[in-house]
């Protein structure tokens, strides 16, 4: 099997079933659709036992989080490789998945843009090519729009003790490791802009957290020459000649 699918949700019945409707919609038929609900109350599990013929794996039972949740579902895949498509995400188009894997993808990880959707203004993600640890640094790809290789996930399964960085922790991982990034030009996703992770209010535990995985992961000298690579990597063409940086 080429793809695991997964969908976490906790109560967003109506974007659960949108995505449930995206994914049977898909003109590619090799994957499982596997449905992780954290005990929802709203009648998404209810939607569930609707879907249960057509999913590969359900369940609805009280998590720990996203993450636990997202881990759950890697520990039953069974898949090559590995789409997070959450409650509320939807594939770009219904050839989405049939034009990715026409190419016979083999990277540990093909990530290609997205439109973040928020009362429904769409606004374009369009990520870099190549990805460079500047970008990672301060920024991350899309889980909604990237194809995980399995065997690479459950070297790194999401760190279930950060709440809003354990994504952005595994992609940066990847890239330190040397890990393979294919970037393909192609919209693969459109997904809902307002979870916690888009709310102003969580932007400071975002960035705690992710000055602890740098912490974590990198030397006080790597985090200062990567710090001053970063600047220049988002400075304006015409100041860079200007500035001069040593590590």
């Amino acid at each position: 099997m080429k793809l695991s699918i997964i969908t976490v949700n906790l109560n967003d019945r109506p974007g659960l079933a949108r995505t449930l409707e995206s994914v049977r919609g898909q003109t590619f038929h090799d994957y499982e659709h596997l449905v992780i609900d954290g005990g929802s109350t709203d009648g998404s599990a209810e939607l569930l036992c609707q879907w249960e013929p057509r999913l590969a794996y359900a369940c609805s039972e009280p998590d720990r989080g996203i993450f636990h949740a997202m881990n759950k579902g890697l520990a039953v895949s069974k898949g090559m490789y590995l789409l997070f498509l959450n409650a509320g995400d939807t594939l770009a188009e219904e050839d989405t998945l049939k034009t990715l894997f026409a190419t016979g993808p083999t990277a540990d990880i093909v990530y290609g843009n997205a439109l973040a959707v928020k009362d429904g203004v769409e606004t374009p993600l369009n990520y870099p090519n190549p990805l460079t640890l500047p970008f990672l640094f301060v920024s991350s790809i899309g889980h909604q729009s990237a194809l995980i290789r399995r065997d690479v996930q459950l070297v790194h399964p999401y760190d279930e003790t950060l709440r809003m960085a354990a994504d952005w922790k595994f992609f940066l991982q990847c890239f330190l490791e040397d890990r393979r990034f294919v970037f393909v030009p192609q919209l693969i996703s459109r997904f809902d802009a307002t979870g916690i992770s888009s709310r102003p209010d969580y932007h400071a535990l975002q960035r705690e957290e992710r000055q602890a995985v740098l912490r974590s992961l990198l030397g006080k000298q790597e985090r200062r020459h990567i710090a001053g690579q970063t600047a220049l990597y988002f400075m304006p063409d015409g100041l860079k000649p200007l500035v001069k940086w040593s590590p």
